[in-house]
């Protein structure tokens, strides 16, 4: 199974026990996991800026960028939306 997690899910996991610390927990050494390099930046930033925390001192953080899949999203031909 592919997995594509969300920051939010990411940083729920970081600050409290429940769903979201269960689900990476159990399945983020299990599955692949894929992850865009702008995913992996906003979750770095959430953690130094809204939490005060140094990344690379979480160490859900440094073993979710040493076993996620960078992908690269590809250009959509049009935009989505307009506004």
């Amino acid at each position: 199974m592919r997995l594509v997690l969300d920051t939010n899910v990411l940083l729920a996991a970081v600050l409290a026990p429940g769903l979201c610390r269960e689900l990476v927990r159990r399945h983020l050494h299990v599955h692949e996991v894929g992850c865009s390099p702008a995913l992996l930046a906003e979750f770095a930033e959430m953690l130094r800026h809204k939490l005060g925390f140094e990344p690379t001192a979480v160490p859900l953080f440094v073993a979710y960028r040493e076993r996620v899949k960078l992908i690269e999203a590809p250009s959509l031909p049009t935009p989505v939306c307009y506004g």
